[in-house]
C-alpha cells in the first residue's frame, strides 16, 4: 500500500473525528421552536450555540492535528482511540439495520474476511495480509489507523492489541437493531 494513501486515510480519519463532535449536541432547529416566543431568548441562545459549535470544531481540529503530529508517539494510541470511538459511536447511530438477515449476512461475511486476510493470506502471499498492512509494514511504517490500539502491558518489546473498525461496528449495528 503507497503511502500517499494511507495519508490520504489519516486525513480522513482526522476530519471524521472532527466533523463528529458536532453530531451528538442538539440540532440548532430544535431548540429554536422550544423558545420561539421571546425573540431575544432565541437570538442569544442562537448565537451562543454557533459560538459553542466553532470552538468544539476548533477544540476538535487541535486535537485531530495534534494526534497527527504525534501518531509515532508511544502515547498516540490514546488519541487514535478517542477519535476512533467518537467515529464508532456516530456510525452505530447514522447506520441502522432493518432486517436481521442484514446483520447475519453482514457479520458472516466480516467473519469470514478476517478469518481469510488474518489467517489464511499467509498461506497464499508469506505474511499476514491484515496485521501488515495495520502495522504499515509495506507503506514506508506508516499505519492505518482505523483501528483501536491498546498497549501490551507485560510485552517487554512494547507491541500493542489491536481490533479493526468492522470488527466492533457489524457488532454494534447488531445490538442497535436488538434494541429497537
Amino acid at each position: 500500500m503507497s503511502s500517499w494513501f494511507v495519508w490520504l486515510l489519516i486525513v480522513l480519519f482526522c476530519i471524521g473525528g472532527v466533523e463528529v463532535k458536532t453530531h451528538f449536541l442538539p440540532s440548532i432547529n430544535e431548540l429554536e421552536l422550544v423558545f420561539i416566543s421571546n425573540h431575544y431568548i432565541l437570538y442569544s441562545i442562537t448565537m451562543f450555540l454557533y459560538f459553542f459549535f466553532f470552538v468544539l470544531i476548533l477544540v476538535g481540529l487541535a486535537f485531530a492535528i495534534a494526534w497527527a503530529i504525534t501518531r509515532k508517539a508511544s502515547f498516540s494510541w490514546i488519541g487514535q482511540d478517542v477519535l476512533y470511538v467518537k467515529i464508532l459511536l456516530y456510525s452505530s447511530q447514522y447506520y441502522l439495520i432493518l432486517l436481521i438477515q442484514v446483520a447475519t449476512v453482514l457479520l458472516c461475511c466480516a467473519f469470514v474476511y478476517d478469518i481469510f486476510w488474518v489467517f489464511l493470506s499467509p498461506i497464499i502471499f508469506h505474511q499476514s495480509v491484515m496485521i501488515a498492512v495495520a502495522k504499515g509494514n509495506n507503506s514506508g511504517g506508516e499505519s492505518i489507523p482505523m483501528l483501536l490500539r491498546f498497549p501490551r502491558l507485560t510485552d517487554p518489546w512494547g507491541g500493542y492489541d489491536m481490533i479493526g473498525f468492522g470488527d466492533i461496528l457489524f457488532p454494534g449495528l447488531l445490538v442497535g437493531f436488538s434494541l429497537r
